[in-house]
């Protein structure tokens, strides 16, 4: 029965299909679960998110493509792991980190490794990255960034009151100065009036100096003329006398003009009086 020999053969056929198949995919996984392949060089690294990174996505090394990811699975801590096969010259040292950033701001994920000092050692291919960096997601970004702004707007309403807060600090500084002009113009004031206070003085102190000096000088001539003629005058102790609008004191009674004038007594007769009982000059 040619009929259903062929039937058979080509269900046996199907079925050898089926297992190559599968045994194809276990060894696809064993690769990726296991050690890399000889001759390539692959790393992992683990991610808390890895937003935007997938199978295919471009690794990079100094800013330069270097590898692509492999595998994206989900590891036992229930992170992510990403597995990266590299085209590089030589292993990367133990210090090296993996970074996911975006290309500009709304771009495609890549993953960045950044190399350190250079440690004590390298990553064996399959080994794992021990520094790393998670994704930043540009949605929860720009939902802060849109937050902030509704907050600022928020704050608006009170705008107008710190406005006129301003103002009245501004209004206070203002009159503060004013009122610190007017006390440096009082005081400038002040200060002249006791200028002239102490000029009026002095002028008025030098001119009782000079109304004495002259006063001095007249009694001496006086008594020069009287002590000549070998007479004398005398003034009642109650008749005062001035000179130069300088009000004096009298002289003692029974006196004549020789005596000597004592210190600091300020006795003087005005030029155009002429004293009693004393003749006159010729």
């Amino acid at each position: 029965m040619p009929g259903r020999n062929g039937r058979k053969e080509t269900l046996i056929g199907a079925v050898v299909v089926l297992a190559g198949g599968l045994l194809l995919a276990l060894t696809t996984i064993n690769r990726y679960e296991g050690e890399a392949p000889a001759g390539v060089y692959e790393v992992r690294a683990v991610f808390n998110r890895a937003d935007g990174v997938g199978v295919g996505s471009e690794v990079r090394l100094a800013g330069i493509p270097v590898g692509k990811v492999v595998a994206h699975t989900l590891a036992d801590t229930y992170r992510a792991e990403v597995t990266m096969r590299l085209d590089i010259p030589q292993e990367l040292p133990d210090d090296t980190s993996a970074a996911i950033q975006t290309e500009g701001l709304l771009g495609s994920k890549y993953i960045e490794l950044l190399t350190g000092g250079g440690g004590f050692g390298t990553i064996g291919s399959g080994e794992r990255l021990d520094y790393t960096q998670d994704s930043v997601v540009i949605e929860d970004l720009m939902s802060k960034v849109v937050a902030l702004a509704k907050t600022r707007r928020g704050l608006d309403p009170n705008r107008p009151a710190a406005e006129q807060v301003r103002e009245h600090d501004a209004e206070a500084r203002r009159k503060a100065q004013e009122n610190r002009a007017a006390r440096e113009q009082a005081e400038a004031e002040r200060r002249a009036r006791e200028q002239q206070a102490r000029e009026a003085a002095e002028a008025e102190t030098r001119r009782c100096a000079a109304a004495v000096h002259d006063w001095q000088a007249c009694l001496a001539r006086e008594r020069t003329q009287a002590e000549s003629a070998g007479t004398g005058w005398f003034l009642s102790p109650s008749h005062p006398v001035a000179w130069n609008g300088l009000r004096l004191a009298g002289v003692p009674r029974a006196r004549p003009l020789s005596w000597a004038l004592p210190p600091g007594q300020a006795t003087a007769l005005p030029s155009s009086d002429t004293p009693p009982d004393t003749p006159k000059d010729n």
